[in-house]
């Protein structure tokens, strides 16, 4: 749209953002390889909007090293600012509305979408049509060849469930780190840097799965700080042999993804140093789908 083109955004719910949105998935890792920046442009723009209303942290190290930063956000702020910047540079949002099919012509080119919202169905044209569903459904439903999954068996990585917590105690966690530094995957010098990331607590996992007061298949807490005082990003749950493009296979990981929230949470809660006055916020508009 910036360069000029007449463009039409089709967003399938109210917000634009895809699964750093709707499924809460950040922090956002990683705009540096080492110290260099190799992520900049609009994803940069993003971020420099966010700061300037309070809406993210920036680039911060990461505690636990796995990358070199990683950039948490707010994601109710991301939504409006990612309106902001589609609006003022001319882009066209149809929110709320999916696609339904193609229509092709006789070289077998798509010449159309089918769309449906509150209006009912309507077909748009377009001399280039970008798929960007992620799961790749219009190249699907244009027939275009694709595969889903690994080779041996069709399976594809597990979908989690995101949710966020308040009133969470992060001095106490840095604590409980201090002591027990073994217990957690931590950079080498962790203890410089300011932003809260957590991946272990292994130990209290392996307890509370002994008890089977925790069932989900991870053997580790692993969450992150974000932008306002006492939040946190949990990424913890694993929905295991579902289907993400299959329509009955996706609502029921849905249900499950909910339901080991509610386990995850009561065990942090009673479990984990830095929890116990802690609340539930919110979980994602829809399950987080790593691959499909």
């Amino acid at each position: 749209a910036r360069n000029g083109a007449r463009t039409l955004l089709v967003e399938r719910y109210g917000f634009l953002g895809g699964m750093v949105t709707s499924a809460l998935v950040g922090p956002l890792q990683t705009f540096h390889a080492g110290d260099q920046q190799i992520v900049t442009g609009l994803a940069q723009e993003l971020i420099d909007r966010l700061h300037e209303i309070g809406g993210t942290l920036g680039h911060v190290r990461d505690m636990i090293g796995f990358v070199s930063t990683v950039t948490p956000v707010d994601v109710e702020k991301t939504k409006y600012v990612l309106q902001e910047m589609c609006k003022m540079s001319g882009v066209e949002l149809q929110l709320h509305t999916l696609v339904i099919g193609v229509e092709k012509d006789a070289e077998d080119r798509i010449s159309g979408l089918r769309l449906f919202n509150k209006s009912g169905e309507s077909v748009v044209r377009a001399h280039v049509y970008i798929d960007c569903t992620g799961d790749g459904d219009v190249l699907a439903q244009a027939g275009v060849p694709f595969e889903k999954g690994r080779k041996k068996d069709g399976l594809a990585q597990p979908m989690t469930m995101i949710f966020r917590m308040g009133g969470v105690d992060l001095k106490r966690v840095r604590e409980y780190m201090e002591q027990h530094p073994d217990e957690f995957v931590l950079a080498p010098d962790w203890r410089n840097i300011p932003h809260v990331a957590v991946s272990g607590f292994f130990s209290l996992v392996a307890k509370a799965k002994q008890e089977k007061r925790l069932t989900v298949d991870r053997d580790r807490v692993l969450f992150f700080e974000l932008p306002n005082e006492g939040e946190v990003t949990v990424n913890m749950t694993r929905v295991i042999r579902y289907d993400a493009t299959e329509g009955k296979a996706l609502s029921e990981a849905e249900v499950i993804g909910r339901r080991q929230v509610m386990e995850v949470i009561r065990f942090l809660q009673r479990d984990i140093p830095g929890f116990a006055s802690s609340y539930l916020i919110n979980c994602g508009t829809q399950i987080g789908v790593r691959e499909s």
